[in-house]
């Protein structure tokens, strides 16, 4: 495996294979719906490892017709949502008014292939699929929420895909009540509440 530079970050070639994998499917899923295009939508998944690259792609999808993307929802540790990384890719999706999807079981922990992802032993797998799942999607929005993004990007439009609903609302609550008692904390500009930036700017699904 050779190492290549990507904005700066030393990776290796599994970022070049995403984003070769992610292009072929894509491009095959613009044929697909350019059958029916009053009827059939597209969600293109992004690679971000490489924002410029990202962005490219965006705007290509934008072109062809395709309605939105879908990026992953757990983060690696360097390229933490709270981070400046997306910045490049959060305009952009803005501007194109492409909404943004962040599927469930996507990103960092969930490794291709891995037999024992959800562990063998039922203790192990309650807490991975109930607890530590639901756990990986709360950081998430904490990260874009509390990092400043939807302020910085008002037009930005983000969906949680199959993350279920329920949890949503006192989730949101707490974020308000703890985010009321941070007046020690730096604040990243924002000037609502942490649950009106979620009701301005954000989406859920549920499926049974």
């Amino acid at each position: 495996i050779r190492d290549v530079a990507v904005t700066g970050v030393q990776t290796c070639a599994l970022p070049i294979l995403q984003e070769a994998c992610f292009r072929i499917y894509n491009d095959w899923l613009i044929d697909f719906c350019s059958h029916e295009p009053s009827r059939m939508f597209g969600v293109c998944p992004v690679s971000l490892y490489d924002i410029d690259q990202a962005v490219r792609e965006a705007t290509r999808y934008k072109k062809a017709g395709m309605k939105g993307l879908m990026i992953w929802q757990v983060a690696p540790d360097e390229f933490s949502f709270a981070t400046k990384h997306y910045e490049k890719f959060w305009a952009a999706a803005q501007e194109l008014d492409m909404r943004v999807s962040m599927h469930v079981n996507t990103g960092a922990p969930y490794v291709v292939g891995s037999a024992d992802k959800w562990g063998r032993d039922l203790v192990t797998r309650m807490t991975k699929l109930v607890a530590i799942k639901s756990l990986h999607v709360q950081q998430s929005l904490i990260q874009l929420i509390m990092s400043g993004t939807l302020e910085r990007f008002p037009g930005l439009k983000l969906v949680l895909v199959e993350n279920e609903m329920s949890w949503l609302p006192f989730f949101l609550w707490q974020l308000d009540r703890y985010y009321s008692r941070t007046g020690e904390f730096d604040n990243p500009g924002m000037t609502m509440l942490p649950s009106e930036y979620f009701r301005r700017q954000m989406y859920a699904t549920f499926f049974n």
